[in-house]
This record gives structure tokens, sequence and C-alpha cells, in this order.
């Protein structure tokens, strides 16, 4: 507790949001190279960004609302980059376990999606991992 510090009353809005092809997302009807073309994390952000426009409009937010972004992997250095990109918007970012400079052949976290994209309980199947591994090799 902070000596000195009251409030009255703090209002609290917690939104969860998924990436273009993650979860229940599916912008196309396949996962080809060229519908690829809109799974970037520049892209994300940009869809970040117009989500915000949507919630003010939705929930009656006005510019003395602020949003802080959090996130964890992936999504932590989406809330990173979201926080650099769009200071406007956030005011802050929780970025944990965030790999936030760029790494060629991040064979790590491919390694690590491949095996998120076998799980059923994350919307994986085998097929589904297959695919993505076929996928990765023709880039190497």
């Amino acid at each position: 507790m902070l000596l000195g510090y009251t409030h009255t009353r703090v209002t609290l809005l917690y939104v969860c949001v998924c990436c273009r092809f993650y979860g229940e997302s599916h912008p196309t009807e396949d996962v080809s190279l060229s519908s690829l073309k809109y799974l970037s994390s520049r892209q994300a952000l940009a869809d970040f960004a117009y989500f915000t426009t949507l919630m003010w409009g939705s929930y009656h937010l006005s510019s003395t609302n602020k949003w802080v972004v959090f996130g964890g992997s992936y999504s932590g250095a989406l809330a990173a980059w979201f926080r650099q990109l769009y200071p406007d918007i956030a005011i802050g970012a929780v970025a944990t376990s965030a790999p936030v400079l760029a790494k060629v052949d991040f064979l790590e976290y491919v390694e690590v999606t491949a095996a998120s994209m076998g799980k059923s309980s994350c919307g994986g199947c085998g097929h589904c991992c297959c695919c993505f591994g076929h996928t990765v090799a023709s880039l190497w």
C-alpha cells in the first residue's frame, strides 16, 4: 500500500485478443503461402490498434481511458512492440519472456509452435502440425 494514496473507484476492462490464424480466427480459406501474408507481427499490431478503436466505440470509452497491454512469449513481444509503435494508445506494456530482438532461424520458437499445433487442447491436430512442418521445411 502506498501511504497517502487513496481512490474512490477503479474500473478495469480486461480483454483477451487472439491474432489472426490463432485460436478460432481463420481469415482465409487456407494456409497457403499467399494467405500467410496476413500472418505477421506488423499485421497483428495494426489489428490491435484497430481493435482499440472498436472498443472505444463499443464501450463508450474516451481518450481519458488508457490501455496497458500484457503478453508472454510471442504475445509479450507484441505487447512491447505495440507500446513502442502506438504510444498514443498504450501507456504501458508488461512483456514477460518476450523475444523482442529478431533472430534469424529462430528454431526454438519453431519447435514450440509445432508442438502446440499438434495439441488438440489448443485447436491443433496432427495434420496441422505436419502441414506446418512441411511449410517450415520449404523455407529452409
